[in-house]
């Protein structure tokens, strides 16, 4: 088959290494110009991480990575509200929770694919589909034909645009900064993320690499508002204040500049996925809140479980409508979840943060765990 794949970031990389462990080639086309180390880092859980091992990436991944122990939820005064052990889904799966920096893992990704079937300076201006073949329109004039065009091109995708332009995403509310920072954490930290919760806002952070941590603070905000790195810088540290430590240490080392910020916006559960010959993926297809962690990995499922569809059924449409059934469910759930668990994590009345936090504390630890790896199981 003929293949095209919209964007060149973790889904589409990954859709494209999916498809050549089925002797299917496919191009990638990404808008940007050349590869720059953008973005901070991620958390790559178990059912990620086995699909990664199962297209033999994992390892490489985990050389750039850094693993991690426990996830914690804590309130602002510093107490632990919930804990998970994740080392019981490393034995249970025989891969374990990855800390990375998202330009390491795009990096381990992009070694997996010829150099000649990445292609640069690709902007998706245009489309169109029929029953037997799918066009392609680029910015720079150029267009081609294929026999599948799979749309992996994100929150803002294009592909999704045309083929619902009415769709119009949903803010939450809330906005982010994102960073890396240089910092030796205590060493019962060193294998450790955490998540502090005060009123209307959150500091997380995790261990991505040794001495070097990704921290992101999310608060609430009208959508679009823009501020210099300095207003950046004053309003984290500022922020950060309100926990406990290691919080404001870790914000008093973010350098000025390297603050990314981002409005939280996903969109409500739609369908189709596909038309014709077109698919949309990742969070083209079902976009979510970053508040469950699982952008990344639903994505990498997506690429895993497509690829696996388009080499076993004998046209086309079966596929597509096989891999989008089998998703829907899983990444709708994650969508609402992940939207519920922002509000609840950014509650400002203090009855009712009290009785939030009564109900955590309370959660026996055997539901928490049977959560996870409902989560954490692969459905193919």
């Amino acid at each position: 088959m003929n293949i095209a794949i919209i964007g060149g970031g973790i889904g589409g990389l990954t859709t494209a290494i999916a498809l050549r462990q089925h002797d299917i080639n496919a191009d990638v086309y990404e808008q940007a110009a050349q590869w720059k180390p953008l973005g901070a880092g991620l958390v790559l859980s178990p059912n990620a991480m086995q699909v990664l091992a199962r297209l033999r990436v994992a390892d490489a991944i985990q050389q750039s990575g850094h693993p991690l122990e426990r996830m914690q939820i804590l309130d602002h005064s510093g107490r632990l509200l919930q804990s998970a052990d994740v080392q019981q889904f490393a034995r249970k799966f025989g891969v374990g929770t990855i800390a990375i920096h998202r330009a390491r893992l795009h990096k381990a990704l992009l070694q997996a694919i010829p150099t000649e079937r990445v292609h640069l300076r690709k902007r998706c201006a245009n489309l169109s589909s029929s029953a037997s073949s799918a066009n392609l329109e680029f910015g720079d004039g150029s267009s081609l034909s294929a026999d599948l065009i799979i749309a992996a091109d994100g929150l803002n995708s294009a592909a999704r645009k045309w083929m619902h332009p009415s769709l119009q995403p949903r803010y939450s509310g809330q906005s982010s900064y994102r960073a890396v920072v240089k910092f030796d954490l205590p060493p019962d930290l060193r294998r450790t993320s955490q998540e502090h919760w005060a009123p209307r806002c959150r500091f997380g952070f995790a261990p991505i690499q040794e001495k070097e941590v990704y921290c992101y603070i999310t608060f609430d905000a009208l959508a679009g508002e823009q501020d210099t790195p300095t207003q950046a810088k004053e309003r984290l540290t500022a922020i950060a204040q309100k926990f406990s430590s290691p919080v404001p240490e870790l914000a008093a080392n973010i350098a000025y500049g390297e603050i990314v910020r981002t409005d939280i916006s996903d969109y409500a559960p739609f369908a189709p996925w596909h038309r014709d010959r077109i698919v949309l993926l990742g969070d083209a297809a079902h976009p979510a809140t970053p508040n469950y962690g699982q952008g990344a990995a639903q994505a990498i499922e997506d690429a895993y479980f497509l690829a696996r569809q388009i080499d076993r059924s004998s046209d086309v449409e079966s596929a597509l409508s096989n891999f989008e059934q089998l998703r829907r469910a899983k990444t709708t759930m994650i969508n609402k979840r992940a939207w519920t668990l922002g509000k609840v994590a950014h509650m400002a009345n203090p009855v009712a943060r009290w009785m939030r936090n009564l109900a955590i504390a309370a959660t026996p630890q055997s539901f928490s765990n049977r959560e996870l790896k409902r989560l954490f199981t692969l459905q193919f």
